[in-house]
């Protein structure tokens, strides 16, 4: 049996429909492609929606962090979460997962993977065409779904999660002296835009659906296992993990986009 952590934070909005934004915070070594990245970026959108005034935020928004996606799936995280706060995730209208969502290089292309919904689909496109990343968006979450977007896509609430790797991740290599800062602010700015854009715009549900492909098709059960009294189960010792960043120190810092 393993503990994980959930960080949970909401900015109100107007109306009664919400917006989920989340990523891992656990890594293998500093992990900055997988995922301090993501965690960077999730942060970012909640500070850029944070400094709104509450008029301009319609639709509630849900950042939520975990740190099983090491040792576990973070598909289990999101089905906790949202079978123990049914009340607010019941008005999810999308969620947007940020696993790894650049590695530096400009170059790098982004397998995205979004729902076939008529809005969500097409935003996503026009969105990374905006900030000059060419669209390779995959219309098939339904079936083949990436670590917690599976939980949402069962539940027909639209997903997206866009993912970039290169050959350092999941290694000691993958550290942020590597990355091109230009490049972050441009992929975590398609990010920001995504949000906005599904702030706006009326989401239609998707059908529920059972993925059968991908790591968010994977670890369903969150039932936790009875042991006599007395007994536990201690894991065994295995490779240490660290919080996003390890000893890096991270800012957040706005620019003025240049394009």
């Amino acid at each position: 049996m393993s503990t994980t952590n959930i960080v949970l934070g909401l900015l109100p909005g107007t109306g009664d429909r919400a917006i989920a934004v989340g990523s891992h915070s656990c890594t293998a070594f500093e992990g900055a492609v997988c995922d301090t990245i993501g965690v960077v970026g999730t942060l970012a959108v909640a500070k850029h929606f944070a400094q709104l005034p509450l008029e301009k935020r319609e639709k509630t928004m849900l950042f939520f962090f975990d740190s099983f996606h090491v040792w576990g799936n973070c598909c289990q995280t999101a089905i906790t979460i949202l079978d123990r706060y049914k009340t607010l995730t019941s008005h999810v209208d999308a969620m947007i997962w940020l696993d790894h969502i650049g590695d530096g290089r400009k170059e790098t292309r982004h397998t995205t993977t979004v729902s076939d919904n008529p809005v969500v689909w097409p935003l996503t496109a026009l969105t990374q065409l905006k900030y000059g990343i060419t669209p390779y968006v995959l219309p098939k979450a339904q079936i083949w779904s990436i670590c917690a977007t599976g939980a949402y896509q069962r539940i027909g609430i639209p997903t997206v999660t866009a993912q970039a790797m290169n050959e350092y991740t999941l290694t000691p290599e993958d550290t942020w002296d590597k990355f091109n800062p230009d490049v972050v602010f441009r992929d975590i700015l398609t990010h920001i835009d995504l949000a906005e854009g599904l702030q706006k715009l009326n989401i239609p549900a998707d059908e529920p659906a059972e993925p059968f492909g991908g790591c968010g098709s994977l670890f369903t059960d969150i039932s936790q296992p009875e042991y006599p009294e007395g007994e536990s189960y201690t894991p065994e010792p295995d490779y240490p993990l660290y919080v996003g960043g390890a000893e890096t120190p991270i800012t957040i810092e706005f620019r003025k986009n240049k394009a």
